[in-house]
């Protein structure tokens, strides 16, 4: 079931694309601005990371992974995403 605050569908599409290290994602979070290249980053919401960001490595692999309710849009996903999780997931790896 959708988890937003008013929609209680039950029509959810599951995506998943495998980027195979060619994932790029940019970032404008207030005066933030990043951009990165590679592996999908953790904690943004769009990986199978969702459900424990304490244990999350800084990537998700090569996976591009959410569920978007049918009826109303929302992403699926623990969500708002704090400035610190964007800034890390934008943090050059190890």
């Amino acid at each position: 079931m959708c988890d937003a605050k008013n929609c209680e569908s039950q029509r959810l599409l599951y995506v998943s694309g495998k980027c195979s290290d060619l994932c790029w994602v940019r970032a404008i979070d207030g005066d933030f601005k990043a951009e990165r290249s590679g592996y999908v980053p953790a904690g943004l919401g769009v990986c199978a990371d969702n459900a424990d960001l304490a244990t999350r490595q800084m990537n998700c692999g090569d996976y591009v992974e959410f569920e978007l309710c049918l009826d109303c849009g929302k992403i699926q996903g623990k969500f708002p995403i704090g400035k610190q999780a964007v800034k890390a997931a934008f943090a050059k790896e190890a």
